[in-house]
């Protein structure tokens, strides 16, 4: 396994970034300093950060997705994959500007959309989910719209009007709603200020429940500095409960809400902060850097100054039996923390196989129908993982 970790993977937050860069542009400024590293820091390397025993293994069974070969199979930049509610499977492939559907045993199917601007094409697609009763929407942050897809992922309708570009990072619940994260914008006497906001969104572009808004001044100098504390990580049930968690490095802290915006769980414990290596860091810079570019930005306005950090928690999920799955970004693969979501109890520990390709780069699934994984910058070709619990 090759030590090139990088904690800011292609996530729900890295992408939402990229619907800014599409929507406006900015960059520029020197590499930034690491803070001092405090009494509760750790240090970086594989052999002072244990990975803690786990319950259960999550370990590959199939793999969709080859170097070279079959043109359906060959993938330019995995950025989402699905369960279908009958148990396909579909890779967003951002690059290639298509959905690929999949059989249950990897078999290609047929291409959902193209390059290009008009109904269902994409001109940057980087978000998609498909609904529990059937049917797909699509963010495309270049374009300025979400496109849906009927139940026989025929293209139906787009929805525009957002301001200053639509929701990403998708997640479909019951009726026919979906929540997801978009930019926000506000300019007044004391200067700029940029954020981002999860809510929940029925049929318009106007939200019916916001459950997290947060602005900050921006520097251009400085985005990561400015987005910092404007971004949150989210996951969303069936039945329309959202989980958010803040991306921090020292703590983990996951609050629920009802479809409405009722809280009705919180829970928050400190953690070691774990500062990242060299490596970590220019893999990051590289990932990120490359994907404003690819969104429009040009190549000297685009920078980006990783925080020193790894974050303490990269992502959530929700499983079939409504569990809520915290995965840590601390140990450098992923390793999980299963809740139960209606008290916050922890159940259970699970770890990805370290054995496995490209684990230390990881970004894990967790949904209804099952697990999936990939890479959002493989050193050798893109691939999905389609994963089991054991």
């Amino acid at each position: 396994m090759t030590k090139r970790r990088s904690a800011m993977l292609l996530s729900a937050a890295g992408v939402v970034l990229l619907s800014l860069f599409a929507a406006h542009g900015c960059g520029g400024g020197e590499d930034a300093e690491p803070t001092d590293a405090g009494p509760q820091d750790q240090p970086s390397s594989d052999e002072d950060v244990a990975i803690p025993d786990a319950d259960y293994v999550l370990v590959p069974v199939d793999t969709i997705g080859v170097e070279l070969g079959d043109s359906n199979y060959v993938f330019g930049q995995i950025a989402g994959a699905s369960f279908l509610p009958d148990g396909r499977i579909a890779i967003l492939d951002m690059r290639g500007c298509y959905v690929g559907i999949f059989s249950a045993e990897g078999e290609f199917l047929q291409r959902i959309g193209r390059h290009g601007s008009g109904p269902g094409e994409f001109l940057l697609p980087s978000g998609f989910a498909f609904f529990p009763a059937g049917g797909m929407v699509v963010a495309d942050a270049m374009a300025g719209r979400l496109s849906f897809f009927d139940s026989t992922l025929t293209y139906e309708s787009e929805m525009a009007g957002f301001f200053p570009s639509p929701p990403i990072g998708l997640v479909a619940v019951d009726g026919g709603a979906f929540v997801g994260m978009k930019p926000i914008f506000e300019q007044n006497e004391e200067g700029v200020f940029m954020g981002f906001e999860i809510a929940r969104y029925e049929g318009d572009s106007e939200p019916v429940a916001v459950y997290f808004s947060e602005l900050e001044p921006f520097d251009p100098t400085d985005l990561a500095s400015s987005f910092g504390e404007s971004i949150a990580l989210y996951t969303a049930a069936p039945n329309g409960d959202v989980f958010i968690a803040p991306m921090t490095d020292s703590e983990v802290s996951v609050t629920g809400y009802d479809s409405v915006g009722e809280q009705f769980m919180e829970m928050q414990r400190n953690v070691d902060r774990i500062r990242k290596t060299d490596d970590e860091i220019q893999e990051e810079k590289t990932l990120v850097e490359e994907q404003m570019i690819a969104g429009g930005l040009p190549p000297e306005m685009a920078n980006w100054n990783p925080p020193p950090y790894r974050l303490a928690v990269a992502g959530l999920g929700v499983d079939e039996e409504d569990r809520l799955w915290v995965i840590r970004g601390s140990y450098g693969i992923p390793y999980c923390e299963v809740y139960d979501a209606s008290t916050g109890d922890q159940l259970f520990t699970v770890a990805v196989d370290p054995a496995m390709d490209d684990a230390d780069q990881l970004q894990l699934l967790v949904m209804e129908s099952g697990f999936l994984a990939f890479d959002a910058n493989p050193e050798y070709y893109p691939r999905l993982y389609i994963m089991e619990l054991q």
